[in-house]
């Protein structure tokens, strides 16, 4: 239950930040690099795929000012992505 209170709490914290009239650059770091990385990650529990398209802007804005960190947060968010793709198919492929 407490997993599900964290995610419900994460994902009306991101909605909040997505949609408020707060300018990026007052927006704290934490909560711009959160909504940054579940955008970028696909988190789609928190980021559903149509906030994604509608605030694009506001996403890039978000990522601007999440820091310097958001880019190789990124790019590990990518290597997990493709090393669970990779995983999958290789249990499909020895299942199969």
């Amino acid at each position: 239950m407490e997993r599900v209170a964290a995610v419900d709490a994460l994902r009306e914290g991101a909605r909040r930040v997505l949609e408020s009239p707060l300018p990026a650059a007052e927006v704290p770091e934490r909560d711009a690099a959160v909504v940054a990385l579940a955008a970028a990650a696909e988190l789609r529990t928190l980021v559903p795929a149509k906030d994604r398209r509608r605030h694009k802007a506001r996403i890039d804005e978000l990522t601007d000012r999440s820091g310097a960190a958001a880019p190789a947060l990124r790019r590990v968010v990518r290597e997990v992505n493709a090393a669970v793709i990779v995983a999958a198919t290789a249990a499909a492929t020895a299942a199969g």
